[in-house]
């Protein structure tokens, strides 16, 4: 397409065919990109922090560029006056949503206004209309709407359709693109394990990313399930010889899927081939928290002990794995810092030797 952002003021959230440039980023990484890293972010999450009259407003902004939408619409500013409500992911709705009910948490007037320029955006000057005073929810994004309110139609993209109608779209958000919220192994500044490796296992269908933030990781996965014989999921990775003790704090949860056996969480791994030995503590997206494990090479997985589930199932866990040897102990937290042994069990690594990361499916 030709087209090259002010990587200065902009951060690509996502982009599909020709605009393509990575994997869309996930509900938790585009909250914080979009409400805490935003060039125009609010002072604060509430409500009255999002100052439309400040100098300029202090309201969040997404661009989507079109090049081959028709002239009003190859670039398109959407101008966020409120925070999300939570569970509610912007992103994916904007990319994917296709009903004609109004989704709350993101509708016009009320959640975002749209401008034809960043400098109105930013002001909130010249804010698009809509025929009718309505807005077609199952035309994505600009919702048929313009500038002068006439109806201009085909100009929207539905991720789930094929060509689109508009195949070659992408969404930024103005943040600085080497501030912040990044992708993992593309980013030079960050100190990698020899090593390391961001990669699908199996055959996904849409591809997965680890973004990092100040410690923070923020993994986004696909896959029909880490299980049977075959796995298909993503996996941030890194060597390992011997024993190990690793545990993470899993905060959040997107499920955007409602896949109530989406799973994430840590793994211990012999390689990075679709059928290989590993042991697994995760959660799932609502029947709480399990661990699993392929004793060997292309035999079918099992569930080590029993899962735990809350009610209303948790959406945030305490994981952790120890390797003693070839014993592995699947440990489940809290926030105060205690750990329940949730189960053991025999493992063998080839020579010892296997890697240990995130898994997302």
């Amino acid at each position: 397409t030709g087209y090259e952002h002010d990587d200065l003021t902009w951060t690509q959230l996502a982009g599909r065919d020709d605009m393509k440039n990575g994997e869309p980023f996930g509900r938790e990484a585009f909250n914080t990109v979009l409400f805490e890293q935003s060039l125009t972010k609010p002072s604060s999450l509430d409500v009255a922090a999002f100052d439309a009259t400040a100098d300029p407003s202090e309201t969040p902004i997404i661009m989507r560029i079109c090049p081959d939408c028709t002239d009003t619409h190859k670039k398109v500013f959407y101008r966020r006056l409120t925070p999300t409500a939570p569970g509610f992911d912007i992103l994916h709705n904007i990319l994917y949503y296709s009903s004609s009910t109004p989704p709350v948490g993101n509708i016009w007037n009320t959640d975002f206004t749209l401008h034809s320029t960043y400098e109105d955006a930013k002001y909130g000057a010249n804010p698009w209309q809509c025929p009718g005073d309505a807005f077609d929810y199952k035309k994505n994004f600009v919702g048929n709407c313009s500038p002068s309110g006439a109806k201009v139609q085909e100009q929207y993209s539905n991720w789930r359709s094929f060509p689109g109608p508009r195949p070659n779209v992408a969404y930024y958000v103005n943040k600085p693109e080497n501030v912040g919220v990044q992708d993992y192994i593309d980013n030079a500044d960050v100190t990698r394990a020899v090593g390391e490796t961001d990669l699908d296992i199996g055959n996904v269908g849409l591809e997965g990313n680890t973004l990092e933030n100040d410690g923070v990781y923020h993994v986004t996965g696909s896959g029909s399930d880490i299980w049977r014989y075959s796995d298909q999921f993503h996996f941030k990775s890194q060597p390992w010889v011997g024993d190990i003790d690793v545990k993470v704090h899993l905060t959040d949860f997107a499920n955007n899927g409602n896949d109530r056996y989406a799973k994430a969480g840590i793994m211990l791994r012999s390689d990075n081939s679709p059928d290989a030995t590993y042991a697994f503590m995760h959660l799932t997206g609502s029947e709480g928290i399990h661990a699993q494990h392929r004793r060997s090479k292309g035999n079918h997985a099992n569930n080590s002990g029993s899962g735990f589930k809350t009610s209303p199932p948790q959406k945030s866990a305490w994981l952790r794995i120890v390797k003693k040897m070839e014993t592995i102990e699947f440990y489940r937290g809290d926030d105060e810092g205690n750990w329940v042994l949730h189960a053991t069990d025999t493992i063998f690594f080839p020579d010892d030797k296997f890697r240990v990361g995130f898994a997302v499916t």
